[in-house]
């Protein structure tokens, strides 16, 4: 199947195709295999619970309870892989690859809309010309971790 998916192109036809025979082009999402399988209604419906209740218990204020998106970019991973799927489908996950060198990005906001500044973490001991030759917003954070 792999091979077949490799070897479309994304032309009119193929788009024809896929909306006469019901079904859609997405793009893949890495995840991990271990969240990946904890992924379950059950398991969401459960932490959202616990986080309600703790969310009463404390008596956390809006301004006080944060979101947090980290995302992860592999370098040398091309991320624009296309597929092809049943129109049922929502999203394709696929194994994350191990040994890259990932930058992660962390961004974060409360629940009352209060912003911080992004936050990215590379791997590294030094910061390098590199790490500062960018086009990244101003007040942007960044860190390194050697794991």
């Amino acid at each position: 199947a792999s091979a077949i998916l490799r070897s479309i192109s994304k032309d009119d036809k193929v788009k024809r195709i896929v909306k006469i025979r019901r079904f859609k082009i997405l793009g893949i999402t890495l995840i991990d295999v271990q969240r990946r399988n904890a992924l379950t209604p059950e398991n969401v419906q459960r932490y959202f619970n616990r986080l309600f209740e703790a969310i009463n218990e404390y008596n956390v204020h809006l301004c006080n309870l944060y979101n947090m998106d980290k995302a992860g970019f592999q370098v040398g991973i091309i991320r624009s892989t296309t597929i092809i799927a049943h129109i049922s489908a929502l999203q394709v996950y696929t194994n994350n690859p191990e040994g890259r060198e990932s930058i992660t990005v962390i961004e974060c906001i409360n629940a009352a809309e209060g912003v911080i500044d992004p936050f990215l973490i590379m791997l590294g001991k030094v910061f390098l010309g590199k790490h500062f030759n960018n086009n990244l917003p101003p007040n942007t954070l960044l860190t390194l971790s050697e794991t």
